[in-house]
């Protein structure tokens, strides 16, 4: 269970600006337990290749960053926290306050 990222490629109608979950059933315990739920939620079903569209971890594991180790022994040291630098990242903050139809309307440009 996770977020339906590319949903509004591949279901467009539904899509929606609060955003899709999407479930992926592996077994039969799994199915039913699905089956049990489908009635408290709007179900549209999807292939498997839709939805790993823009699921990278779902095909591949995510490279381990080079400063992985060296973040983790410096944990313990004084003043960790405040030497901590977070990157600016405009496009992630430009995607949590505009609009999900104007973001679309930008990407089909």
């Amino acid at each position: 269970m996770g977020d339906f990222w590319g949903i509004a490629k591949s279901h467009p109608n539904f899509n929606s600006p609060k955003g899709v979950s999407s479930v992926f059933v592996n077994t039969e315990k799994g199915q039913k337990l699905f089956e049990m739920m489908r009635v408290l939620a709007e179900v549209e079903e999807a292939t498997l290749e839709e939805g790993v569209v823009r699921q990278h971890n779902l095909v591949q594991p995510s490279n381990r960053p080079v400063t992985r180790d060296t973040f983790y022994k410096s944990i313990d040291e004084p003043g960790f926290i405040e030497n901590i630098k977070v990157g600016f990242q405009p496009k992630v903050r430009l995607k949590s306050v505009l609009p999900n139809k104007l973001i679309q309307k930008i990407k089909s440009l």
